[in-house]
């Protein structure tokens, strides 16, 4: 599945229409306006799936506004066991986006870059690009769920 605003949704379409031919698995484009609080019912076939195996964002917490919805968008859609992405600008991501995120119950490291020696120094090579894996911590008495395919939001 891959989701974004509603205004996005044709240009992500052509470019999964255009690659179809190189994907393994059929993809559904559809919206998910994580800018604002779900009202009971909405989003029901996105949120039915969830949580996912593998969600990925890039650019999606590049100001102050931003950073409570994403967090709060993660919350629905990941859960314990899921692999979260999120590539962020050291220019535009602040601390309090990383606050919210521990918050939240959300572990995060920096992923190693191809520039640079994989520490904090290559996010500063890569043009302040950083790749971070995030994780949602599990929480006491939940149990831990094998799966035997990936269920993934983009």
């Amino acid at each position: 599945m891959v989701t974004d605003q509603k205004d996005h949704l044709g240009l992500i379409q052509r470019n999964v229409d255009v690659n179809a031919t190189k994907l393994h698995a059929p993809l559904l484009v559809q919206e998910f306006d994580w800018l604002r609080k779900k009202e009971e019912g909405e989003n029901v076939a996105l949120l039915s799936s969830s949580p996912f195996d593998v969600i990925v964002g890039t650019d999606v917490a590049y100001c102050k506004e931003l950073y409570a919805p994403v967090v709060h968008a993660l919350e629905q859609v990941a859960g314990p066991e899921s692999l979260i992405l999120l590539g962020v600008t050291r220019t535009d991501t602040g601390p309090l986006f990383f606050q919210l995120l521990h918050n939240a119950g959300f572990d995060y490291c920096l992923m190693p870059t191809a520039v640079g020696d994989g520490g904090e120094g290559s996010c500063v090579e890569a043009g302040g690009f950083a790749l971070l894996s995030v994780v949602r911590r599990r929480g006491r008495g939940e149990k831990e769920v094998g799966k035997d395919y990936y269920n993934c939001m983009i």
